[in-house]
């Protein structure tokens, strides 16, 4: 109660003070409270991922944001990786108490502004919860697949109603946020059904369905939600294109499913940032996974530069396709000078004396420490392969610091010496290559996270125990 008590106590302060100097400051908004068992010092908030403010932690792991001239909306506050939604109006005073160990079932708000938000964190953990049934229900017929989801929505409606009837009043805004809290997941699961039924049943095809299955669809605008970034409106979006899309493949076969999904994306939304997004992660994607034939590759990546606006996200793309067509499978990797640990400087060709796995550093504390995790993971799994680590980000202090704190074997680290283009060594996709002792390339573009990783090093292990054998 006493940590509550200070900090509306300097909340008040602040707004009595600001208020007798200025009319003007009279709209400004507090966001602060407890953050236990922090990942990271800094607290931020983000509208529509763009930084709005932050602070850091003090030593009793509190903090306090003081925002000007807020425009009411929904956000995120983020600390390390893990982030949760918050919705903000001018003048509130918003306090929240969580325990990052369990962040989003320990979220408590108090202050003003709270009911709004006790209400969103609880529909998120329903929603999580509900998902956990639509497992059996995809396996059901049609019509006992819309009456278990009218069943819902029939419980959801009255809760909605309850809300509205029960709470003080609330902005037009506000309760459009709600509805997609609330309905938004049932529909997005809706889009989901004839994807997961055709694979629980073996089919050839997608089911056919009636024409009132998709009946939702009627009274959603795509183009004309302000919630775009809020994750029942992302899941439903994404959800939508993308069983479309596979109805689509189904009658162009020839057509490779993420040059389809680029075409429904271009042809179906009209909100150019979230438009670019989108054609952006499919694209990458694509990229990545090596998922299109080399014509439909082509014509992949002419949907996108034609319809993507935004010059960055071109210029991110370029990179990354630049970066692709270095260090090719079957290639030799190029010299260039390292720095281990002990200041001392050697060449990449030197270091190298076995089966070799290089994975580049990412930047922020967050993504470190999952790369660490997941190196460690790796190393304990495949003792015959030896991960090297490469940063070429970090300044000496914090790059030894950070490999002390994750536990990484410090012989198996580096930092880059030479200046090198970052068309090897993107930034955004810290990458990954598997070497043989000779250093020559046993994979394409990938990196450690990639859900196929541990798959190519085991085919990578098999390949060398066969010609090892051979070679006997």
């Amino acid at each position: 109660m006493q940590f509550y008590f200070r900090y509306f106590l300097i909340s008040f302060l602040l707004i009595f003070i600001f208020g007798c100097k200025s009319s003007v400051k009279n709209d400004v908004t507090y966001f602060g409270g407890h953050i236990k068992n922090p990942k990271d010092i800094d607290v931020t908030i983000y509208k529509d991922d763009i930084e709005i403010a932050s602070t850091k932690l003090n030593q009793d792991q509190k903090f306090l944001i003081k925002i000007d001239s807020l425009k009411a909306g929904l956000y995120t506050f983020k600390n390390g990786e893990e982030f949760q939604y918050i919705y903000l109006e001018p003048k509130d005073s918003l306090l929240i108490r969580l325990n990052t160990w369990d962040f989003d079932e320990s979220l408590v708000f108090s202050g003003k502004g709270a009911e709004r938000n006790n209400f969103l964190i609880q529909l998120f953990l329903e929603n999580e919860s509900q998902e956990k049934l639509y497992f059996d229900y995809f396996s059901l017929n049609e019509a006992l697949f819309i009456k278990k989801t009218d069943s819902l929505i029939k419980l959801k409606t009255i809760q909605f109603n309850q809300f509205k009837d029960g709470t003080i009043k609330q902005s037009k805004e506000y309760f459009d946020l709600i509805y997609t809290a609330i309905y938004f997941p049932v529909f997005s699961n809706k889009e989901k059904y004839p994807i997961h039924y055709k694979h629980i049943h073996h089919l050839k095809k997608l089911p056919t369905l009636s024409k009132d299955f998709y009946k939702h669809r009627k009274n959603i605008n795509l183009n004309h939600n302000l919630f775009t970034n809020y994750y029942t409106y992302k899941n439903y979006l994404w959800n939508t294109i993308y069983n479309t899309s596979l109805y689509k493949q189904e009658m162009d076969s020839l057509s490779d499913l993420s040059v389809i999904i680029l075409k429904q994306i271009s042809k179906i939304i009209t909100k150019e940032k979230l438009k670019n997004t989108m054609l952006q992660k499919t694209f990458i994607s694509s990229l990545i996974d090596n998922s299109c034939t080399k014509s439909n590759g082509k014509i992949a990546q002419r949907i996108f530069f034609e319809n993507c606006t935004d010059k960055d996200t071109k210029k991110e793309v370029i990179n990354l396709i630049n970066a692709i067509n270095t260090f090719k499978k079957g290639s030799n990797l190029f010299s260039f000078r390292l720095k281990n640990t002990r200041d001392k400087t050697l060449n990449i060709k030197h270091i190298i004396t076995k089966n070799t796995v290089i994975y580049f550093w990412p930047k922020e504390l967050n993504h470190i420490q999952n790369m660490a995790k997941r190196v460690n993971y790796l190393s304990k799994r495949h003792p015959d392969i030896r991960f090297i680590g490469i940063d070429f980000q970090l300044d000496n202090y914090n790059w030894k610091s950070y490999i002390k704190a994750t536990n990484l074997n410090r012989n198996n680290q580096f930092q880059l010496v030479d200046k090198i283009d970052n068309k090897f060594f993107p930034k955004d996709i810290p990458r990954a290559i598997i070497l043989d002792r000779n250093s020559i390339i046993q994979s394409d573009f990938t990196f450690l996270s990639h859900h196929n990783f541990e798959q190519k090093l085991l085919v990578f292990e098999k390949n060398a125990q066969n010609t090892a054998i051979t070679n006997k």
